[in-house]
């Protein structure tokens, strides 16, 4: 499948990695940069957050496997009536055939509905 009708591509790549997002104290890994005062809004949302994160991206499901690269980026509460986060991240390769590269993703990640 091609993003649009009628392109070839003359290579097709797939990425395959793990997303590690947790916060321990030996191994901080994501802060968070504002908090607004709580609303009735924002009470349940957590409506204007802001987290920076510089997470690994891993080979395997299990953190403790090879780092390949890297997703450092934020990722802010921007919706009042769900827990859900936009997120923009720069994908770093730190090895491999795309060493040195980077891809940048922008993407909601909606957590859990609230309501209606």
């Amino acid at each position: 499948m091609t993003p649009f009708k009628g392109y070839q591509p003359k290579k097709l790549t797939h990425l395959h990695f793990y997303f590690h997002d947790f916060i321990s104290v030996d191994k901080l890994i994501a802060i968070r940069v504002t908090m607004p005062p709580v609303t009735n809004s924002s009470a349940v949302s957590s409506f204007g957050m802001v987290v920076i994160a510089d997470n690994q991206l891993t080979k395997a499901p299990d953190p403790t496997s090879k780092e390949i690269r890297r997703a450092q980026g934020m990722y802010a509460s921007t919706d009042m009536n769900t827990l859900s986060f936009t997120m923009v991240f720069n994908l770093v390769f730190t090895e491999g055939e795309f060493n040195g590269s980077t891809v940048c993703k922008c993407s909601e990640f909606r957590v859990i509905k609230f309501g209606k």
